[in-house]
């Protein structure tokens, strides 16, 4: 299940999941607070491009809606 961007569950809180084309067989979940990946390096490839490495395998982890916060040279971030 994912939310869109910017909308956020409220941890401890049980929701019921519901749909008009599909039986869901336990609709309840309940939202639990969730870390970042484990972080293993960022670096930059160059002015325009960084990699990031995470500790392990991700899997099926969707990124749509994360987002890395940059410090530039002057002091000011940004997020990509």
């Amino acid at each position: 299940m994912r939310l869109p961007v910017g909308q956020t569950l409220t941890s401890f809180t049980t929701y019921t999941v519901t749909s008009d084309w599909a039986k869901i067989k336990n609709p309840s979940v309940i939202a639990e607070a969730i870390t970042s990946p484990p972080l293993k390096s960022a670096e930059a490839v160059d002015n325009k491009l960084f990699q990031i490495t995470f500790d392990k395998d991700l899997g099926m982890e969707l990124f749509p809606g994360r987002k890395v916060e940059l410090k530039g040279d002057d002091g000011r971030n940004i997020e990509a």
